[in-house]
């Protein structure tokens, strides 16, 4: 080929003379198969480019479809009302959770959601309640557990008519009493979301809901104890001191203190007791607190009066 490119080539810069017609019949010839081999390889490369396109557009929408699938996933278990994003709970717990709260669904029509989650490391990917159950209504509610947290326990969403059964307060007193650091510290993450979700499913069960989370911890009787046996003592010394002025008996002046050693018993003393539980036991001991603080005073005084010597008349 080289040869005949030799042959179709003028000598020179001069004018080259005419060819013989075999031998530019031969030089067209070969003209023409160097410009196909040209536009052969053209062809070529245009299609090596547009199947690397190709590859890259597929590829490019496998990742933008990732995220899609990803919720497409997660929303194939959105009829599970636990999300255990946190791995907190066992199998069986969750298994557990799972059908009280469905079968609370079913009796009152109440969604419970839970939601755990270490916020700390979620990304702006990672799966949310909304993602996983849809539009939240007026009888749902999103109970989020964030182990990273402080306080573990977070109410970030709570329907108009689960809140017209259970007030702001409750939801308050739920998250202080069982997410705060100490009771996990204690009872453990697990124990801390089953613990809530019983009194948030007993309360959701009642016709009449819940003012206050049921059940009395020990620090808080400790606490109605402490405030029973205040109220008796101020009861006690109250009623010690000797009418003078405008008290002409002794018995008035426990009329006088009864807002203070009153609102101590009952208000502190019983009431915490009373909203929160039926069992009697706690209300006799802080009964039987305020009745011995409230002789206190008068049996020290016997004691003192009888241990000092009699007075000898000069």
């Amino acid at each position: 080929m080289h040869t005949m490119h030799r042959q179709c080539r003028p000598a020179g810069l001069q004018k080259a003379p005419a060819l013989p017609p075999a031998r530019a019949a031969r030089c067209i010839k070969l003209a023409s198969t160097v410009l196909a081999a040209r536009r052969g390889n053209e062809q070529a490369s245009l299609q090596q480019q547009l199947g690397i396109a190709a590859a890259n557009a597929v590829l490019a929408t496998s990742l933008l479809l990732a995220p899609q699938a990803a919720v497409a996933n997660e929303l194939k278990i959105g009829a599970d009302p636990v999300y255990d994003g946190a791995s907190i709970l066992s199998a069986d717990a969750r298994d557990s959770l799972s059908a009280k709260l469905s079968g609370l669904e079913q009796r009152t029509g109440y969604h419970v959601r839970v939601f755990t989650q270490y916020y700390i490391d979620a990304s702006p990917g990672a799966p949310n309640p909304r993602g996983l159950w849809g539009s939240l209504d007026k009888q749902t509610v999103v109970v989020r557990v964030d182990p990273s947290s402080p306080n573990i326990l977070s109410v970030p969403y709570v329907g108009d008519s689960v809140l017209a059964k259970l007030r702001r307060p409750f939801w308050t007193e739920l998250e202080s009493r069982f997410g705060n650091m100490f009771y996990v510290r204690e009872a453990g993450d697990s124990a801390a979301v089953l613990g809530a979700m019983s009194a948030l499913v007993e309360c959701l069960d009642r016709p009449d809901g819940c003012r206050v989370v049921p059940g009395l911890p020990p620090e808080q009787y400790v606490f109605t104890l402490w405030c029973a046996v205040a109220g008796g003592l101020v009861a006690g010394f109250v009623s010690r001191i000797e009418a003078q002025g405008m008290v002409k008996r002794k018995w008035v002046w426990l009329l006088l203190f009864s807002p203070l050693w009153g609102s101590l018993f009952i208000n502190f003393g019983l009431g915490p007791i009373v909203s929160r539980t039926s069992d009697l036991a706690p209300i006799a001991g802080n009964t039987l607190g305020f009745m011995a603080a409230a002789a206190a005073p008068a049996l020290l005084q016997r004691l003192w009066d009888g241990k000092q010597p009699p007075i000898e008349d000069s």
